[in-house]
């Protein structure tokens, strides 16, 4: 039933996720749910049975007692009732301080997936120290919201003992009261105290199991409340058409093979653009979005069809990209009418931000599409892909990372487009995926794909496109232009528009990138980056399974997490537990025997009964202390230091080591390993210790009070190893494979929160929900034997235990004399306890073990993750540098990792102070890798950069990014206010905030949105206006040197130009050196360098280049259309 539920929960909140808009996963709560939430559920299920077996064994226990000892089984009976009343009206207490913390769980994790996910971008920004501490806060908040429920659990832990410890004494006191101290006999003494363990044990379990099963309810309760949540299709307002339009593809049958050539037909000629039926229609749609439902697209009346090319241009943030997101059903629609063809369209999809899951490029390209070899080499070079997966180390085989890390940002979107155009959907839906090429790859891709002899016009396809660019414009069938207030202000085609005033005619005025395609060359691509490792999470499982059992040296990592001190102070409180509690059945003995006369102590009536009573008041205040110090002084401390070792060692990782490993295996660190620590681990070394001490105790007892049971002692602990070492052994590998076998559905789940709108958008959320069942059937295999063997566990011992009970029993029957009544009862309730005691033992140890392994995988991480810092980076840089902003590079080579190939090749540059230098080059030349080698993200095996005359590879990294200011090609947002992202270091005032927002011309959005305090995830910020944000967060970081990673790709020629005299005004007499496709934004600077294949090969100023025959800025310039 437990794994039946497990998978129930996981594929609804799965099928959940896949039915949710995008905007509402964007805090990765489900990762949550999914680790954490269900994980509790199952935990506490598995003891659910103790609710309908321990009323009849309390219920039996009871009859029993009556029997023995008459009414006076009332006090035991009464002292029962009360403290499980007392625990289950209080239980409820509980579930607010659960909710508490599984809240700040999910902060945490959110937020350190946010971080995670743009490892570029925070090192560049020079803000891991600063991120680091932040989640760290998170993670000392998350520990004290979560001290509530910990205290909690001290005084359940420790009140749900008392039944155990108290009913014997409160018994015997009431018996000796009623019957006179001659009824006590020790026969009848360790009978009722036999009796009061029956009771006791059920009720103590009840005690735990109700509150755990509340905890999980809440659980429940926040999984049911995503699960209520109005799917993304039930917002739409949409209605077929009554006409149904045909298929208008390209069958497979015509494609013909011809060799090495690549022939693709056309079944028929499509009719004028005004005649073609249309595929998707409009009909006075208005969108309105965010917590105040601020107007973003209004009265839209439009018609695409069948067969044509859309061009949707304007203004950043005119709605360009909602309009796209609408056409593919991703949006409510606020009134009036989306309208799609009866049975005839399905959309492709590639976003301005690219959805790549971690694969290799074939299977991203295929995808849920149909495999066809030829046509796949058809799309590859139709997308500039061929010549870089031809200098990739397995080509099409090459993985590339989580979110293409592994590729440039312009490989990054011919992938979506490539995946887009071989999935051969009837509708492409297109945002700005050209903005991140160079003009000669960007004309390149766009008439193989998109032009009159594309593949999409071959194919029949339906092209919607967001673009900037005046070439694309003049080659639509049909042109929607948006103003700033996301109305359509003129909307025809090229010709129409071109001769009426209006947005359209003044983008290509000044332009004369209309004229016809010119030959395009193969981009030249000769060098690769380092690929995505696939193994990183295997490798760390077979580490787990290589590791020995009780591993002194995992043991010593999580010991000195703690600390000596107060690992000294667990082990004398569980003593002080234990000692008393064992202790007091020899007690008992010399009470019965006093009774008679016979005793080795002679005392008061009096005094029995309260030194009785002395031992469990010691034993409760010892457990009491004893878990109080570990739950609530050692836990925090514990979990806080191994979090931010941990943190430690990923933020100062290297930038090859995000590259060359799955996110999702460095965020299973915080959220899996997280958990298993401060849960699991938590009560398996509490148990465990607990559990060491109990059984030795026992064992002694046992022995003591049964002579010839001490021959059974070796028999006893030979049989206990084998049990623990085959059970320990098979139970590790259970644990390890449900770890290895659960990481890959943990991905999955992670891409498709990631990409959920892309999913939905082709049509593919059925082909990943079965993934996804297939993912879960394989974790479920693991978790179910795992279940299995720890119900076999427990039978056997119960066996074992019987079998010990049998032979005392026998044994003492036939040798009547060899031991007395009184040490033969204390053998036996003993034994009654041995089975609990090693049980609890084996099953805590193998806890212990298990859960070890995230302590294990933490040090191995931190062992094998080298620091990108270096001891001989700690000179010491002067207050104000860097004053001037000279740069030198002297024979520079650089790679991304110190197996890796160069991708910087013996560059030499030096840049006067004060310069403007625009760096320029086909996609994967490597103008991106010079500038991450100039903020040391790179490393650099030969040569020297040099600013102000300090040479960066002396001073600390941290100084050099935050001394440096930098814009990266990708924004980094972070779960939090508007206010936070834009100045993460709180340094700036509002008024001087809203002056950089203002200079960005962002302000009024900005405001729109409800302002610096209001959630920068509810802001709406179209890809552009994030682009704009990125430039007001570097206008608030003032330095006199300042590189640019084409930071503007995303917004229109105007408003580029308008960024770019804003930077310039406010980095006046400042070095900049700015990477850029579009040409016209560095023509203007002081020098251009042109690069290629990692090298320099061409730089100047830029009217000599222009003026030099056959240079390489001159024929990029004309290839631009200039």
């Amino acid at each position: 039933f437990t794994t039946k539920l497990r998978g129930t929960l996981l594929i609804s909140l799965y099928r959940q996720t896949l039915q949710l808009p995008a905007d509402v996963l964007s805090d990765d709560a489900v990762l949550t749910l999914v680790n954490t939430d269900i994980q509790r559920i199952t935990t506490s299920m598995v003891m659910i049975d103790n609710l309908f077996a321990a009323p009849a064994e309390v219920a039996v226990a009871v009859f029993l007692l009556k029997r023995q000892i008459g009414v006076s089984c009332i006090a035991p009976i009464a002292l029962s009732v009360l403290i499980s009343g007392i625990s289950f009206a209080t239980s409820t207490v509980a579930i607010p301080y659960q909710k508490k913390w599984l809240k700040a769980v999910s902060e945490r994790v959110s937020y350190t997936a946010a971080v995670l996910g743009f490892p570029k971008g925070f090192k560049m920004l020079g803000l891991t120290e600063h991120l680091s501490a932040e989640i760290q806060a998170l993670r000392v908040k998350e520990l004290d919201d979560y001290a509530s429920f910990r205290k909690f659990s001290v005084w359940r832990n420790v009140f749900g003992g008392l039944p155990e410890l108290f009913s014997g004494p409160v018994a015997l006191m009431m018996y000796t009261l009623i019957n006179g101290t001659s009824a006590l006999t020790q026969t009848r003494a360790f009978t009722t105290l036999s009796l009061i363990n029956l009771l006791a044990a059920p009720v103590e379990q009840l005690i735990h199991v109700v509150p755990q099963i509340q905890t999980a309810l809440a659980s429940v309760q926040r999984i049911e409340a995503f699960l209520l949540q109005r799917s993304a299709t039930s917002l739409l307002l949409t209605e077929d058409a009554s006409s149904h339009m045909g298929h208008s593809g390209v069958d497979d049958d015509n494609v013909a093979h011809d060799g090495n050539a690549i022939e693709l037909s056309v079944l028929a000629k499509q009719p004028d653009t005004q005649d073609r039926k249309a595929h998707v229609t409009f009909a006075d749609v208005t969108i309105r979005l965010g917590d105040k439902q601020r107007h973003i697209l209004r009265n839209i009346d439009l018609k695409l069809a069948a067969a044509s090319l859309t061009v949707v241009i304007g203004p950043v943030g005119s709605g360009k990209s909602t309009l796209l997101r609408t056409t593919i059903g991703e949006l409510p629609i606020t009134s009036g009418r989306r309208t799609i063809a009866s049975g005839s369209v399905e959309f492709a999809y590639c976003a301005q931000t690219p959805w790549l899951p971690n694969g290799s490029v074939k299977d991203l390209i295929i995808s849920c599409s149909q495999p066809d070899e030829i046509f796949l080499d058809a799309v590859v070079h139709a997308c500039a892909l061929d010549t870089d997966v031809n200098s990739f180390p397995q080509g099409v085989d090459t993985m590339i990372g989580t979110k293409g890390l592994s590729l440039s940002g312009g490989q990054r979107q011919r992938l979506a487009l490539a995946r887009a155009v071989f999935s051969r959907k009837s509708c492409v839906v297109v945002d700005d995926a050209l903005s991140g090429l160079d003009a000669t790859t960007s004309r390149h891709v766009f008439d193989r794909l998109f032009g009159q002899h594309g593949l999409c016009k071959l194919h029949g396809m339906t092209v919607i496109l967001t673009s900037h660019a005046p070439m694309v414009a003049s080659q639509a069938d049909h042109i929607v232009a948006l103003n700033s207030s996301g109305q359509i202000a003129e909307q025809g085609s090229f010709e129409e528009l071109l001769h009426t005033p209006g947005y359209v005619s003044e983008l290509i005025a000044d332009s004369k990138d209309v004229e016809s395609s010119r030959a395009v060359e193969d981009v030249k691509v000769d060098f690769a980056r380092p690929t995505a490792g696939a193994g990183a999470e295997s490798s760390d499982l077979q580490q787990d399974l290589a590791r020995r059992t009780g591993d002194t040296a995992v043991y010593g990592y999580y010991a000195r997490s703690i600390g000596w001190y107060y690992s000294i102070i667990l082990i004398v409180t569980v003593l002080l537990y234990a000692v008393p509690f064992i202790f007091s059945s020899v007690w008992v003995s010399w009470w019965a025997a006093d009774a008679t006369g016979m005793g080795p102590i002679a005392l008061p009536l009096w005094a029995w009964p309260v030194i009785y009573f002395a031992f469990p008041t010691v034993a409760s205040v010892s457990v009491g202390y004893h878990i109080w110090v570990f739950l609530v002084d050692v836990v925090p401390r514990s979990s806080g230091r191994l979090h931010q070792q941990l943190l430690n060692a990923v933020m100062n990782a290297p930038y090859s080591m995000f590259v060359e490993t799955d996110t999702g295996v460095i965020l299973n660190r915080f959220s899996n390993d997280m958990t298993l620590i401060e849960l699991d681990l938590v009560g398996a070394v509490l148990q465990t210790i607990s559990g060491v001490v109990f059984a030795i105790g026992s064992s002694i007892l046992i022995v003591l009070g049964s002579k010839y049971a001490a021959a059974m002692i070796p028999l006893l602990i030979g049989a206990v190893y084998i049990l623990q070492k085959v059970y320990l052994r098979t139970s590790r590998q259970m644990r390890f494979m449900d770890l290895e076998a659960l990481a890959p559905l943990m991905t999955h789940v992670q891409e498709t929160v990631a990409g959920v709108a892309t999913i939905r958008a082709y049509g593919w959320a059925r082909n990943f929900h079965t993934k996804c069942k297939e993912l879960l059937d394989s974790s479920q295999r693991a978790f179910y034997l795992m279940l299995c063997i720890q119900r076999w566990l427990g039978l056997v011992l119960d066996l074992l235990t019987a079998a010990v009970a049998t032979v005392v029993v026998a044994l003492a029957m036939e040798l009547r004399d060899s031991a007395s009544s009184a040490s033969i009862g204390i053998s036996l309730l003993q034994i009654l306890s041995f089975n609990f005691y090693l049980t609890g033992l084996i099953n805590a140890w193998t806890n212990l073990e298990t859960s070890l392994g995230a302590v294990a995988r933490i040090k191995n991480f931190e062992a094998t993750t080298k620091s990108e810092h270096l001891p001989e980076e700690s000179g010491q840089a002067d207050q104000q540098w860097p004053a001037k902003g000279q740069l030198t590079i002297s024979n520079l080579s650089a790679r991304y990792s110190p197996r890796g190939e160069d991708v910087i090749r013996d560059i030499a540059l030096s840049i006067p102070a004060g310069s403007k230098v625009g760096v320029c080059g086909r996609s994967g030349s490597g103008k991106s890798s010079l500038l991450l080698t100039i903020l040391r993200l790179l490393d650099m095996p030969t040569g020297s950069i040099m600013v102000d005359g300090a040479d960066l590879a002396t001073l600390p990294r941290q100084t050099v990014r935050s001394r440096i200011a930098a814009l990266p090609q990708e924004s980094i947002l972070i779960p939090g206010t508007i206010r936070a992202n834009l100045d993460p270091l709180g340094s700036a005032t509002d008024a001087e905030l809203e002056s950089a927002l203002a200079k960005a011309g962002i302000l009024g959005s900005i405001s729109l949105a409800g302002g610096l305090g209001s959630s920068m995830s509810a802001s709406a910020l179209s890809h552009g206006q994030m682009q704009l944000f990125a430039v007001a967060r570097t206008l608030l970081r003032p330095s006199k040197l300042l590189v640019l990673d084409e930071m503007t790709s995303s917004v229109d020629a105007a408003t580029e130009m308008k960024v770019m005299e804003v930077i310039h005004e406010g980095f006046e007499g400042s070095t900049i050196i700015a990477v850029a496709h579009r040409l016209q934004t560095i023509v203007g600077y002081d020098m251009i360098v042109v690069m290629d294949a990692g090298r320099i090969v061409e730089v100047g100023k830029p009217r000599e280049l222009l003026k030099k025959e056959g240079g390489r800025f001159r024929e990029m310039w004309e290839r631009s259309g200039h």
